[in-house]
């Protein structure tokens, strides 16, 4: 809301002010201007200034509101291509490594580490878009950063799988001769990397899996619901959007 009035504002405001200043004390006062192409002359100086200023008023306002939904725009592109980012790499991990061991009896130790895994670099800053809280679309300011969270669980859940699975049980799997595409009972995994060891594998491979299983069908949704948005806000306006392809791991 804004509470403070613009430059242009102001002077339209003091010219009506001085206009009927003038009049009321040219009234009182009793004074009269005979020549009449000196009150022409006034009147439309008067008329001129005033029309003026509107037009520049106008001028700016719509500069304003141009500056300000481009800012908007260009925000909620960026929170869109985040989202790309992020679901592109969660898909891939999906596809590369969880997939083809999804129903294997030694997933837990099938799934290798990801020890180059990085979070992309790109912004996720939910907050950029508050301007949706004058809008019915607020709930997606939530929404998303609900997803951001998911995000950093998933990343967080892979870095702690990746150093457990390289610094401790692969050396201990070595050690105790279970070689990889190996058919083992899960007590002979057990008895090699300890049982604290293969508790924690356990905790952390089936979280993985259900952390990007649902987050993947959950940020495409609110991305769904975020481009739609942003389409009924903005019609005239770009907005990014993408797809991924459909696979059947």
């Amino acid at each position: 809301m804004k509470i403070f009035p613009s430059f242009n504002e102001k002077l339209i405001t003091s010219m009506l002010v001085s206009f009927f200043v003038g009049a009321v004390i040219g009234f009182f006062t009793g004074s009269v201007i005979t020549d009449q192409a000196i009150l022409l002359t006034a009147l439309a100086t008067l008329a001129a200034a005033f029309f003026g200023a509107g037009a520049a008023y106008k001028i700016e306002d719509n500069k304003n509101k141009r500056e300000h939904t481009n800012k908007c725009i260009e925000s909620a592109n960026n929170i869109i291509f985040a989202l790309y980012e992020r679901i592109k790499k969660l898909k891939s991990i999906q596809t590369e490594f969880i997939n083809p061991h999804r129903n294997s009896p030694t997933g837990i130790i099938s799934i290798p580490p990801l020890l180059d895994f990085n979070l992309p670099e790109s912004k996720f800053n939910a907050e950029s878009l508050l301007f949706l809280l004058e809008t019915n679309h607020s709930q997606l300011i939530l929404d998303l950063h609900t997803e951001k969270q998911c995000f950093e669980t998933a990343f967080m859940l892979i870095k702690f799988r990746s150093e457990l699975l390289f610094n401790k049980v692969q050396p201990s799997l070595q050690a105790g001769g279970i070689q990889e595409g190996g058919t083992y009972e899960r007590q002979q995994i057990i008895d090699t990397i300890g049982e604290l060891t293969f508790a924690q594998l356990v905790i952390a491979t089936d979280g993985i899996i259900k952390n990007i299983d649902e987050t993947i069908e959950s940020s495409e949704l609110v991305k769904t619901k975020l481009i739609k948005a942003l389409k009924e806000l903005h019609p005239n306006n770009k907005i990014l959007n993408f797809e991924f392809r459909k696979n059947n791991g």
